[in-house]
């Protein structure tokens, strides 16, 4: 994809900088997707297998924290949540 392309090499590493996450908002904004819409399809399919599954993946472990700590922090209001999971030693944003 091009925007991404215009980003530069260093684009494809996470970072917490304030460009790049207003890029990330940007890109988000532009085609959003929401996790939450295919764990809720996949409720409706009565397999045990499934639910297995999903709790596996629901508890695996990204950067010290759970899949689940970062649907919840992503998906709260509260920006100091993620900031924390993000970058714990960075200060707290004045708002």
């Amino acid at each position: 994809m091009q925007l991404i392309h215009d980003w530069g090499y260093k684009a494809q590493q996470y970072r917490p900088d304030p460009d790049y996450q207003r890029r990330i908002r940007q890109l988000t904004g532009s085609f959003p997707y929401r996790i939450d819409t295919n764990f809720a399809k996949m409720d409706r399919i009565n397999l045990p297998s499934l639910e297995t599954f999903k709790a596996h993946v629901l508890n695996s472990i990204y950067t010290g924290h759970s899949i689940q700590s970062w649907v919840r922090a992503i998906n709260s209001r509260d920006r100091t949540v993620l900031q924390q999971l993000v970058d714990p030693s960075a200060p707290m944003p004045i708002e």
